[in-house]
C-alpha cells in the first residue's frame, strides 16, 4: 500500500493521485512498507581490532581495515548478498532481501567459507607489505525476519530484524577466530552440500536453551573413484610417528609459506589410505581452515592426469554428469575467481575435459597454468593436496609431481599414496629435493 503524505489514506500500489484528497503520491516504495521473508544472516567480526588500533598507528589500521572490507564486500555480493551495515570492525550481510532465492542459506555459507579464504589471502599480502595481519570469525543463521523495504532499497541501517539476526551474532561471538559457525537452521539447508564439524551446543545470552552449532569445513565435492566411508572406523595403532610427521609437515608448510612433497609408500591394504584420512580428521579439529583437495589414479580406465584433474574438478564443483560446456563454464569461473581474469580458463578446462584439448597447449604451459592454479588456491589458504594410488599415474603426472614439488610457491603439501612400485616407475623419485619427506609403512 501507499500511504498518502497529505492525508495519511492507505491507496494501492498503482494509484500515482490519493485516492481520498487526490494528492500526488510519492514514486517508489511505500514509507514504512515492510515485509516478512526467510532469509540468511552473516555477522563476521573481525578479531583484537580494538587492540590493533593502541598498538599500530590508525591510518595503517584503517587502511588495512578498508582494505579487507573492500574484499569481504565483493564476496558477499558475488554470492547475491546484501550488506546491511558496517558496524565499526563488524559486517552484517543478509541473502534472500530484496530477491529471494531458494539456496540463500548455502549461499550464505558458500559466502563465508570465501570470505576467510580471502582474509587468509590478504593477510599474505599484508605480512609482505610489513603491515598488520587480520584474523575474522564468523556466524550464519536462517529464518523468518522482517525487512524494511524503503531502507532495502536505500540506506540499508536497520533495514533487518528478526530471531536469524541476533542468533547470527551470537555465533558469530562464540566462534574461533578463522572459523565459521552456522545454526540448526542452516545446517538443516545445506547439510547436503557443506561439511560440517559439529560442535557442542552454545549457551548464549537471550536464548533458555543452549543452541546447536556446527562448523562449516567446505563445499562437498564428489570424486570419481573414491572409496565409500563404511560407517565404522576402528582406533589407528600404531602410526603415532608417521601420523606426527605428517601433522608436523603441514604445520612446517602453514608457517613457513613454502611447498613440500610428501609420499607414503607401502603394501595394499597396509594403510595409506587411512593415514591420509587421520590426517585430514586432525586438520578438522583445528580452529583454522584449510584446502583438502582429493583424486585417485585408477588400475583402469585412467586417462591423462587423471588424479590431478578430479581434485580441480572438485574445486570448480564440476560434477561427473555436467555437460562439456556446463564444466567450461565452471572452470572459467573457478579461474576468474582467483585471478579476476580468465587468463587461464583454456589451460583449467583442457585438464578436466572441458573446452580446448590439451594437444592444443605445450607441456610447458600447461605446467605453468595449473600450478599457477594451485598457487592461486595455496594463497588463499594452507592447501592439501592428496594424490592417491599414484604407482597407476601416467609419466605425465608423475612429471607434474616433480615439476611442481620444484617451483610452487606457497603453503601447499602435496601428499602422494603409492605402491613401492612407484619406485619401479620411477627409482629416483623424490632425489635431491630438501622438501621431500618419504614415509614406509
Amino acid at each position: 500500500m501507499r500511504i498518502c503524505p497529505s492525508c495519511g489514506e492507505d491507496n494501492p500500489e498503482r494509484a500515482r493521485f490519493c485516492l481520498n484528497c487526490a494528492s500526488p503520491l510519492p514514486a517508489g516504495a511505500a514509507a514504512g512498507r515492510q515485509e516478512r521473508k526467510f532469509a540468511a544472516a552473516l555477522f563476521a567480526d573481525l578479531v583484537g581490532s580494538t587492540s590493533l588500533a593502541e598498538r599500530e598507528d590508525p591510518e595503517v589500521v584503517q587502511a588495512v581495515v578498508r582494505r579487507a572490507f573492500d574484499r569481504l564486500s565483493e564476496e558477499v555480493e558475488r554470492y547475491g548478498g546484501l550488506l546491511e551495515k558496517f558496524m565499526g570492525d563488524a559486517i552484517l550481510a543478509v541473502f534472500g532481501v530484496p530477491t529471494a532465492h531458494e539456496d540463500d542459506p548455502e549461499r550464505a555459507v558458500r559466502a563465508a567459507i570465501e570470505m576467510q579464504a580471502v582474509m587468509g589471502e590478504l593477510n599474505r599480502g599484508f605480512a609482505a607489505e610489513g603491515r598488520p595481519q587480520l584474523q575474522m570469525r564468523i556466524g550464519v543463521e536462517a529464518g523468518e525476519v522482517l525487512v524494511d523495504l524503503e531502507r532495502a532499497g536505500g540506506p540499508r541501517d536497520r533495514m533487518l530484524t528478526g530471531d536469524a539476526v541476533n542468533v547470527a551474532a551470537r555465533l558469530q561471538t562464540a566462534a574461533e577466530p578463522w572459523q565459521v559457525v552456522v545454526g540448526p537452521a542452516v545446517y538443516a539447508a545445506t547439510k547436503n552440500v557443506i561439511d560440517y564439524r559439529e560442535l557442542d551446543p552454545l549457551a548464549v545470552k537471550g536464548k533458555d536453551q543452549p543452541i546447536p552449532a556446527w562448523q562449516a569445513l567446505r563445499v562437498k565435492a564428489r570424486r570419481r573413484g573414491e572409496r565409500p566411508s563404511l560407517g565404522l572406523e576402528a582406533r589407528l595403532v600404531g602410526r603415532d610417528e608417521e601420523l606426527g610427521l605428517l601433522k608436523q609437515t603441514f604445520h612446517r608448510v602453514e608457517a613457513e609459506g613454502r611447498p613440500a612433497l610428501v609420499t607414503v609408500l607401502g603394501a595394499a591394504g597396509v594403510g595409506k589410505s587411512r593415514l591420509a584420512y587421520e590426517l585430514l580428521n586432525y586438520l578438522e579439529s583445528l580452529s583454522t581452515l584449510a584446502y583438502w583437495r582429493k583424486g585417485r589414479c585408477l588400475a583402469y580406465g585412467n586417462v591423462s592426469y587423471s588424479a590431478l584433474a578430479d581434485a580441480v574438478k572438485a574445486q570448480c564443483e564440476i560434477l561427473e554428469d555436467d555437460a562439456p560446456e556446463v564444466a567450461a563454464d565452471k572452470a572459467r569461473k573457478a579461474a576468474e575467481l582467483l585471478f579476476g581474469d580468465e587468463a587461464i580458463a583454456p589451460q583449467i578446462g583442457a585438464l578436466v575435459g572441458a573446452g580446448e584439448s590439451a594437444t592444443q597447449f605445450s607441456r610447458e604451459e600447461l605446467f605453468d597454468a595449473w600450478r599457477r592454479f594451485l598457487e592461486r588456491m595455496a594463497a588463499r589458504l594452507p592447501f592439501v593436496l592428496v594424490l592417491e594410488d599414484l604407482h597407476w599415474a601416467d609419466s605425465g603426472l608423475l612429471d607434474f609431481v616433480d615439476h611442481l614439488a620444484d617451483w610452487a610457491q606457497g603453503p601447499l603439501l602435496v601428499l602422494t599414496l603409492a605402491r613401492p612400485e612407484l619406485l619401479e616407475l620411477r627409482p629416483g623419485w623424490g632425489g635431491g629435493k630438501r622438501n621431500y619427506s618419504a614415509i614406509y609403512l
